[in-house]
């Protein structure tokens, strides 16, 4: 029920309220995902090559108030705020698919313009899933789904949602949490930014922002 009220709102492009995200996140993080990933048994991300492990939270927090309601409940250790042309983000956006039969999002823009570069993202040989297999035997995409909140329309709503109640979110953590928080310019895909990423997340490194 949870999940369905949730999903509901992100397909109108507006925020999941903050008292059903923290219904369903707050038991999470004061239980059994603190004990996992801070207790020495778990399967939490090493980030720090420490061998303590820990955890990503992607897209959260996306107000003010979720942000500092998150700090009383599990303080973090860093911030990462990234950032993408926004002419460039609703083409990617809009050309995100997904496979019907492995359910692994592929996207058919491929950006190729100067200071940035983010190609096409299409299956590879050797996957297993008799569609991928047809995408890439014939060419066509065809067989993937376009979700229906990925519009033109249901972005550009949810980018508008973003710089009202997200946008002041980096302020506040660059604010009151200078030391944990970084901003990053997306240039191109997974190839140029993941180094970038790792470098901000710290992974393999036991040196903090």
């Amino acid at each position: 029920a949870l999940g369905k009220e949730a999903q509901r709102h992100s397909r109108a492009g507006s925020l999941v309220p903050d008292s059903l995200v923290f219904e369903v996140l707050a038991p999470l993080l004061k239980g059994e995902l603190l004990s996992k990933t801070h207790g020495g048994g778990g399967q939490g991300v090493d980030l720090d090559g420490g061998g303590g492990g820990g955890f990503i939270l992607d897209g959260f927090p996306r107000t003010v108030a979720q942000a500092q309601r998150l700090q009383e409940l599990c303080p973090v250790d860093r911030v990462v705020s990234i950032a993408m042309p926004e002419d460039m983000l609703i083409r990617k956006s809009v050309a995100r698919r997904v496979c019907p039969e492995c359910n692994v999002s592929f996207n058919l823009e491929h950006i190729d313009e100067p200071d940035f570069y983010m190609p096409a993202v299409l299956p590879q040989p050797g996957t297993q899933c008799t569609t991928c297999r047809s995408v890439i035997a014939t060419g066509s995409t065809g067989a993937y789904l376009h979700r229906e909140d990925d519009t033109e329309e249901t972005v550009r709503a949810r980018l508008d949602v973003f710089k009202a109640q997200t946008g002041p979110v980096a302020e506040w953590y660059e604010s009151e949490l200078p030391d944990v928080f970084r901003r990053i310019d997306i240039t191109g895909g997974a190839r140029v930014m993941t180094p970038v990423f790792e470098a901000a997340l710290g992974v393999g490194q036991r040196a903090r922002l």
